[in-house]
């Protein structure tokens, strides 16, 4: 095997550590101005990020086939059961709720697979809202329905 000159183990390497010079990494503006300057970029950057991802949200979800959501809420397919028998007010506003419902879906021109359901809450808080799956929401009293039902709103 063989060896190296014995020259190059002999030699020595010097090290210097030289003294540098007070406030060579520090700026000549003040230190606040940097942060702010820093902060405005990364606040800048996330709400830019935001933007984008709702834009893109919104534009993707035109392609989401409305059998995937409805695939998507049987897995978690609820039911709002009455505490008593529906009577027969709440059977008129449901009637009137289903026939305005059917008018709007034939207005709208939806797709062939959608199919909107309408439910009616009887009780006293005034509310609506739409689920997955089409499924609209009327939440009112079930007397003060009927006032507005029979006047057609």
């Amino acid at each position: 095997m063989p060896t190296a000159p014995a020259s190059s183990f002999s030699r020595r390497v010097e090290y210097e550590n030289p003294n540098i010079p007070e406030g060579i990494n520090v700026g000549t503006e003040h230190p606040l101005k940097d942060f702010a300057l820093l902060a405005i970029g990364v606040l800048g950057t996330i709400v830019l990020l935001i933007v984008v991802l709702a834009w893109s949200a919104e534009y993707l979800v035109r392609f989401i086939p409305f059998s995937f959501e409805h695939a998507l809420i049987g897995k978690f397919e609820t039911t709002l059961e009455a505490d008593e028998k529906p009577t027969e007010d709440f059977e008129e506003v449901q009637r009137y709720l289903e026939s305005l419902t059917a008018r709007i879906v034939a207005a709208e021109n939806l797709p062939d697979d959608m199919s909107v359901t309408v439910h009616f809450v009887d009780d006293e808080t005034l509310n609506a809202f739409a689920t997955l799956d089409a499924s609209l929401f009327s939440v009112a009293y079930s007397s003060t329905c009927l006032v507005k039902t029979r006047s057609r709103w």
